[in-house]
C-alpha cells in the first residue's frame, strides 16, 4: 500500500479565505482594512471603510488584496484604462459624458435610484446609451471593478463630480 503525502492546495486555500471574508460583516472587515489604509497614509471615516469593504470582498480572497482591487476608491485616478479609451471613446463621447456630468450636478438626494435616474435622463436627452463602462473609466480609471453605481454612491456626488470632470479634460482633449 503506498501512503499518500498530503499535499497543499493553494486554490482551495483561497477559496477557503474568500468563505471566510463572505461569512464576516461588512463592519469586521473594514476593522481588518483601516490598518492597513494607515500604513498608506489614508485616512478616512469608518463608514466609508466600511462601504468599500462592502463592494471589495466578493471580489477579494485576502484582506490584503482589498487596496489592490480597492485603492480608487480612496485615490482619485490619474490615468485612465487605455485599452477601454482606444476601443469606446468617440466623437459623441465628451458631448454625452458633460451632458451626464452636468444632469449628476443637479441630483439632491445621492443614492442609487437617483444616479440611475440621472443616467437615464441624459440617455433621453441625447438619444444615446451611456456606455457605462467608460463612465466607470472616468470614476475609477479602471475598466472593470465592483459594482459602479454602488461605487459612485459610496465615493459621494462631489467627489463623482469632481473625477469626471478631471477625467473629461483629461481625455476628451
Amino acid at each position: 500500500m503506498v501512503s499518500q503525502q498530503p499535499r497543499f492546495d493553494p486554490e482551495k486555500t483561497k477559496w477557503f479565505n474568500q468563505q471566510y471574508l463572505r461569512k464576516h460583516s461588512d463592519e469586521e472587515l473594514a476593522e481588518l482594512f483601516i490598518p492597513v489604509l494607515k500604513e498608506k497614509n489614508i485616512t478616512v471615516d469608518k463608514a466609508f471603510v466600511t462601504g468599500a469593504c462592502k463592494l471589495l470582498k466578493e471580489k477579494a480572497n485576502f484582506v490584503s488584496e482589498f487596496w489592490e482591487l480597492g485603492s480608487f476608491l480612496f485615490i482619485a485616478p490619474t490615468a485612465y484604462d487605455e485599452k477601454v479609451i482606444a476601443k469606446k471613446w468617440n466623437e459623441n463621447s465628451n458631448k454625452n459624458f458633460t451632458a451626464l456630468l452636468e444632469e449628476l450636478k443637479t441630483v439632491l438626494e445621492w443614492n442609487v435610484e437617483h444616479i440611475q435616474q440621472a443616467i437615464a435622463k441624459t440617455e433621453e436627452k441625447n438619444q444615446a446609451k451611456t456606455d457605462l463602462q467608460l463612465l466607470r473609466v472616468l470614476v475609477s480609471g479602471l475598466g472593470g471593478g465592483p459594482s459602479m453605481i454602488d461605487m459612485m454612491q459610496l465615493l459621494g456626488k462631489e467627489e463623482v463630480v469632481e473625477r469626471i470632470s478631471k477625467a473629461l479634460e483629461t481625455i476628451g482633449k
